[in-house]
């Protein structure tokens, strides 16, 4: 049986990959914002033609090392390159990549904006910019059914706030207003809609841990963790969330973004 991080991230390639444009006739140059371990990176260059290159970026030694390990036993038939980099001051060339992909860019893409121009730029005309990310709908149903397990009504209602007050997850239109804002056009937007079962105890759910509480709280991953105990004094049994994310396909606009702008 698979482990929970591998089936959610397995969900997030299938949405990525599907907004993929068919392209037989070449191989691609692509590059992956979000790689770590390398979950969705492989399933998306499964799908690009033979001879593909992919550089897939991250900024945690741990994740790469683990995708190194993983491409140490997989053969196939694309050159993958894995890199430690900073997302926001990318190392290449203005017009060098055919697809540029992030998938969970909820908890991975900071800051936002400047990430999202350096997409850009490094994007060739034509070529296609794929943007994963969690919606806001996935932490109200969060917080909902955690409600249901509370008998005192003083914490649900403490429960309300963190998630209103503190929730950096976009919504549909915040994201597309973002890439458009970033110097993207041809944008479109779609939702896509999947369940996870949430384990017991709910501090140790590692895709709780790792991609959907940082979106609703930030990356501290001491604040992340002493929420998640405190939802454990409630959460005594399994649950199935419902997870929702919004896929932006878009391209780069004739004048390239500006590099880095802050």
């Amino acid at each position: 049986m698979s482990d929970p991080k591998t089936v959610f991230a397995r969900h997030v390639a299938r949405i990525v990959a599907g907004g993929l444009m068919p392209e037989r006739a070449r191989r691609l140059d692509a590059l992956d914002l979000s790689c770590g371990r390398g979950d969705v990176l492989l399933e998306v260059a499964g799908r690009l033609p033979a001879g593909s290159r992919v550089v897939g970026v991250c900024d945690d030694r741990a994740q790469l090392d683990a995708l190194h390990a993983r491409l140490m036993i997989i053969q196939g038939h694309h050159a993958i390159f894995p890199r430690h980099e900073q997302l926001d001051r990318l190392p290449f060339a203005d017009c060098v990549f055919d697809r540029v992909w992030a998938g969970l860019a909820s908890t991975s893409l900071e800051p936002l904006r400047p990430v999202l121009r350096q997409a850009l730029r490094v994007l060739r005309p034509g070529g296609q910019l794929i943007i994963v990310a969690l919606l806001r709908d996935t932490l109200m149903d969060l917080m909902r059914i955690a409600s249901l397990f509370m008998n005192n009504h003083e914490d649900s209602v403490r429960m309300r706030p963190l998630a209103l007050d503190h929730a950096r997850a976009l919504d549909r239109a915040g994201w597309e207003d973002a890439v458009r804002k970033s110097g993207a056009t041809q944008v479109d937007t779609s939702t896509h809609h999947f369940e996870i079962e949430v384990g017991t105890p709910i501090a140790s759910d590692p895709v709780l841990l790792e991609s959907i509480v940082p979106v609703w709280l930030g990356p501290d991953a001491k604040t992340n963790g002493e929420t998640l105990h405190y939802l454990n004094g409630f959460v005594n049994e399994p649950f199935i969330l419902p997870i929702s994310m919004v896929r932006i396909v878009c391209q780069r606009g004739e004048a390239p973004p500006l590099a880095a702008i802050g």
